[in-house]
Order: structure tokens, then sequence, then C-alpha cells
């Protein structure tokens, strides 16, 4: 409703105010992206590996934008 104009600016604030995600997939993205940077603070690179303990789905989400770019679709 909110892409279509069709939800009162009320209702908009209102959800915004309590920290409602209009966009989950792209939340997602900022999440992985804030854990990539953090990694890299740490260690100085974002070369993360394989089954790292801290955060194993972390190395996956990067080879996926990895593929992505190399697929020109990041």
């Amino acid at each position: 409703m909110r892409k279509q104009g069709t939800l009162p600016d009320a209702v908009v604030e209102e959800l915004t105010a309590v920290g409602f995600v209009w966009d989950p997939l792209q939340a997602a993205w900022e999440a992985r992206y804030e854990a990539l940077e953090a990694f890299h603070e740490a260690h100085g690179h974002a070369n993360v590996p394989s089954g790292w303990e801290r955060d194993p789905t972390l190395y996956a989400w990067l080879a996926r934008q990895r593929r992505s770019h190399r697929e020109g679709t990041l």
C-alpha cells in the first residue's frame, strides 16, 4: 500500500517512528555489510574465511556479492 501511495501519511509516520522496516531485503543487506565492515576493522581485510566461527554466514554472503559483481547484477 505504501508504494502505491494509499497508506495514510500518519500511519507511515507512526510505523517509521517505531523502526518499522519498509524494505526487509535492503535491511538484511545492510546488516551483512555492517558485519563485513566490523570484520574489516578487526582484521584489516575483507577476505572472510570459510566457516568463520564468529559469523559463519558472512563468508557465503560475501561469495554471493562477488558472484553478483562478476555477473553484473550487483
